[in-house]
C-alpha cells in the first residue's frame, strides 16, 4: 500500500508483467507475412540477437518452441509456409495497449519475428520487427530469456 493526497491505495499486481501479457496472435498467409516483414525494414524497427545454447537443438525442441513458447506462452501465431525448413519459425502478433486512438479503438502494435536455429552450432538467431522499436526490443528480450 502507498499513500497519495492523504488517501491509502493498494493495487494488487501479478508479477512479472512482461510484454507477452499484452500480445494477441495474428494469423496470416506466408505471402502476407513476407509483405509485412519487408515493410518493417529499417527505422530502428528491427532487433536481432544471435546466441549459443547449451541444450541441443533438434526437431522436437523446435516443435516445443513453436507450441509451448510462441503459441501458448507468448500468444503468437505461427506462420506456416514461409520457409520449408523445420529449423526456421516465423510468427506474428500484436501488442495491445490501453491507449485509445482518436477513433476510440485501443492502439495495437504489429510484431513479426523469425527464429532461425543452427543445430550443428547449437545457436539461434532471432529477428524481431515491430512498428515501434521499443516493442521489438521487449519482445526480443522476452523470447531470448524463454529460450536460454
Amino acid at each position: 500500500p502507498f499513500q497519495s493526497g492523504g488517501a491509502s491505495h493498494r493495487y494488487p499486481l501479478r508479477l512479472p508483467a512482461v510484454a507477452s501479457c499484452f500480445m494477441e496472435a495474428v494469423p496470416s498467409a506466408a505471402a502476407e507475412f513476407m509483405t509485412r516483414w519487408k515493410a518493417l525494414e529499417g527505422q530502428n524497427r528491427e532487433q536481432q540477437v544471435v546466441w549459443n545454447t547449451s541444450t541441443p537443438i533438434d526437431s522436437e525442441r523446435m516443435k516445443r518452441i513453436k507450441t509451448a513458447v510462441f503459441e501458448q506462452g507468448l500468444h503468437l501465431a505461427i506462420i506456416e509456409g514461409v520457409d520449408q525448413n523445420e529449423y526456421i519459425v516465423s510468427a506474428a502478433g500484436q501488442f495491445r495497449t490501453g491507449k485509445v486512438s482518436p477513433s476510440g479503438a485501443k492502439v495495437s502494435v504489429g510484431c513479426l519475428l523469425r527464429l532461425e536455429a543452427n543445430a550443428q552450432q547449437s545457436a539461434f538467431r532471432l529477428t524481431v520487427r515491430a512498428v515501434h522499436g521499443m516493442i521489438s526490443v521487449a519482445l526480443k528480450n522476452v523470447i531470448k530469456a524463454q529460450l536460454n
